[in-house]
């Protein structure tokens, strides 16, 4: 037999179980007794219309599809990154009688477009990426390298999201990807970089120098997220929070925090480990110690990070004449300042969307997210008083790959458009059962992550009308929490760590009753255009802006590697440096190339 056989019978008998695996998983979804009113809601199209009229008010208004792309180039040891991010713009009229979007004539928002042009030495990778240093393997190399582009794109899309806010017109904003997804990593990057050193310290500002204790407040109370949670890290925050609400000149006694505090020793113990790592510059005691407030110095950390964060964005993607990730002779801009920079105009864009009642939704087409099935679903089942046992919740260990197949076996109870009750994204980070009719909370890994701060639901758009069963994909999307909308959605559950039980404030909306989730799926269902086959269900401004960024940023790849060729081929020439610039792999291709052209 040979080689080619072989390999072809081996493959079909692997391609014949996934088959089975697949039959055996449809077939578990079939088996169970969930119903879809427990789950999944549709639009509610007076309560959209209301809450339109009330949030946004009546009149023309703009909404907006934010996308960015990125290309990157070697050559002769240089890395060239190239970023470009834009936004289109539909329109949306709110009135009487009712809402209507019209996105056939999307056009380009001139004022929303971003463009950025970084090149950088190879061995001067590892002063912005650190981890560069230790790569061994090319691919960890690469890694490194994409992880500087990402960085880039991502804060050139936050910036026009910035910049869109702005416009006065706005009341819907489009963002391609989770903003859960982006926060996450951010402050997981945060905390690495408040361990080590910022290029923003002693950043010199108008509100002052900028301090460690700037970085470490600004990432954690604000302008956003609103609410920090009385527990675990997260109550160290809590009680700042609260100090900060006290007039600058006012005491407060610790026993008044300890009525305050369930939980004071916990808060008060990392507060005061906190001023410690931050060398007292959060709080001063008055003369016996028993009275606390936060320093005068510390309280306009905001406005100093956002004045830096303002320039330094400014310098990266418009200034031309100094370069853009070095600050003096020897003062790089890291890739955790990049990351830094980038949940600062998070924060800003949405703190501001928020105080200006603008609507921000964003889209996942992809995610592999586990935590509908994994957490969500037995506190529905507990909330209806469900057994886990007797509704089958299934094994599946994706909730899109779970949701697709259940709302293809479900499509005559299930008509699109649809979306699954929306969630906290905290639920992420925590893992529920139901034992002996009773439901257990705990933590996935160390903690349950901040709840209050985004929102989650899966929606699918439209199904066939020849074939109600054939639908568009299911696809996922998260908001920023509003607080004056949302806080009737707010549940006090019990969780549990170490065998000792918490309060968990999470966002849930167990009945389908959120009037924001009402609203966003109506403008989903609005957005997309059904007849480009690719994009039906998903969001026709998103699609024009990728299909646009797409096309500039594979232009501006071959623009950057004749730029650099112009730009290096004389000092390579001078300086005899042809071997020493030109990579190995990339001098063979190139004789090679030759040899095939002669021969």
């Amino acid at each position: 037999m040979s080689a080619g056989s072989e390999t072809s019978r081996v493959l079909s008998n692997h391609l014949r179980f996934l088959v089975k695996l697949l039959e055996g998983r449809w077939s578990e979804v079939s088996s169970g007794n969930l119903q879809p009113s427990s789950i999944c809601v549709g639009i509610d199209i007076n309560i959209s219309k209301d809450l339109a009229r009330q949030f946004f008010g009546d009149g023309d208004f703009k909404i907006f599809g934010i996308d960015g792309s990125m290309a990157q180039e070697e050559y002769m040891e240089m890395l060239l990154f190239y970023v470009c991010s834009l936004g289109y713009y539909g329109r949306m009229k709110v009135g009487r009688s009712g809402i209507e979007v019209d996105t056939s004539g999307a056009e380009r928002e001139e004022a929303l477009a971003l463009t950025g042009s970084v090149p950088l030495w190879m061995e001067d990778l590892s002063n912005v990426n650190p981890e560069a240093a230790s790569a061994s393997e090319d691919f960890e190399v690469t890694r490194s390298i994409e992880s500087v582009s990402y960085a880039l794109m991502r804060l050139s899309e936050l910036t026009l999201a910035c910049k869109a806010v702005q416009e006065s017109d706005a009341k819907v904003i489009f963002i391609d990807g989770l903003l859960s997804s982006i926060y996450g990593p951010l402050m997981r990057d945060l905390r690495l970089l408040i361990r080590s050193r910022s290029v923003l310290e002693g950043f010199d500002t108008p509100h002052g120098k900028i301090s460690k204790a700037d970085l470490v407040l600004s990432g954690n109370l604000g302008p956003y997220p609103n609410f920090s949670p009385n527990r675990d890290v997260f109550s160290t925050y809590n009680m700042v929070r609260y100090l900060l609400s006290i007039p600058t000149d006012t005491w407060i006694s610790l026993n008044d925090l300890t009525m305050k505090f369930h939980n004071f020793s916990e808060a008060y113990g990392g507060l005061t480990r906190l001023n410690n790592r931050l060398n007292s510059a959060l709080l001063e005691y008055d003369g016996d110690g028993k009275r606390i407030r936060v320093k005068s110095a510390a309280r306009g950390f905001w406005n100093r990070i956002w004045w830096a964060t303002s320039k330094l964005v400014t310098r990266i993607f418009e200034e031309s004449k100094e370069y853009p990730l070095l600050l003096g002779e020897n003062r790089w801009i890291t890739i955790l300042d990049l990351s830094a920079l980038n949940l600062f105009t998070l924060f800003n864009f949405l703190g501001q969307a928020i105080k200006k009642k603008i609507l921000v939704i964003g889209i996942a087409k992809d995610t592999s997210a586990t935590d509908f099935v994994r957490s969500l679903l037995p506190v529905l089942l507990h909330t209806k008083g469900a057994a886990k046992g007797s509704l089958g919740i299934p094994r599946l260990h994706s909730d899109k790959a779970f949701l697709t197949m259940y709302s293809t076996i479900n499509h005559q109870k299930l008509p699109t458009p649809w979306r699954t009750v929306e969630h906290d994204y905290a639920f992420s980070s925590a893992l529920s059962d139901i034992k002996d009719g009773k439901l257990i909370i705990r933590p996935a890994r160390r903690i349950i992550g901040s709840e209050q701060v985004f929102v989650k639901s899966y929606f699918q758009s439209r199904s066939s009308t020849i074939d109600p069963s054939m639908r568009t994909p299911v696809f996922c999307y998260d908001r920023p929490v509003y607080p004056e909308q949302d806080k009737e959605l707010i549940k006090e559950l019990k969780a549990r760590k170490h065998g000792h039980s918490f309060q968990f404030e999470p966002i849930l909306d167990s009945n389908g009753s959120s009037r924001i989730g009402n609203l966003a799926l109506h403008l989903l269902s609005l957005s997309d255009n059904p007849n480009i086959i690719e994009e039906s269900g998903h969001n026709h401004l998103l699609f024009l802006a990728d299909k646009h960024v797409k096309v500039v940023s594979k232009q501006a790849a071959q623009m950057l590697k004749s730029i650099a060729s112009l730009g290096l081929e004389g000092v390579v020439s001078k300086y005899k440096a042809y071997f020493v610039a030109k990579k190995f792999r990339e001098m063979r291709a190139s004789i090679e190339k030759l040899r095939e052209m002669r021969g």
